[in-house]
């Protein structure tokens, strides 16, 4: 998936492949990178934004926060690691809007679902942001 088009372009049907297969994997790969410049809060919003996902496709494979570092990310700087976790949110609060206008009023556990991760990205990017200052 290369752009928000192509997200937009997506079935509900194909949104859980698109979960399972991008935006979980993502999520985890950025946090790992970023962990040590993470404060605590931060790093259990990132659990419930795993979780939620995870909701959404019924599958908890991914919802796990890592205690050891990802190989490599001592090769990012902290700007690089939290670019890329923001990077990963970005993606995700597109992903709940869009999901959002799909899904109709008949299934409002997912809306709900979708409106809690589209408010827990806007506070952990908030504490991101605070943490480039």
């Amino acid at each position: 998936m290369d752009s928000i088009y192509e997200l937009e372009m997506l079935h509900l049907k194909d949104m859980g492949n698109y979960i399972y297969n991008f935006l979980l994997p993502n999520l985890q790969k950025s946090y790992k990178r970023a962990k040590q410049y993470l404060a605590g809060n931060t790093r259990k919003n990132i659990y419930s934004m795993q979780k939620y996902l995870a909701d959404l496709i019924d599958d908890y494979d991914f919802v796990k926060l890592s205690i050891n570092e990802d190989i490599g990310s001592e090769y990012f700087t902290k700007y690089e690691a939290l670019f890329l976790l923001t990077e990963s949110l970005n993606m995700i609060y597109f992903f709940c809007a869009v999901a959002k206008s799909k899904i109709k009023n008949d299934n409002p556990e997912s809306r709900l679902i979708l409106r809690n991760l589209m408010k827990l990205t806007s506070e952990v990017h908030k504490e991101i942001n605070c943490l480039m200052e």
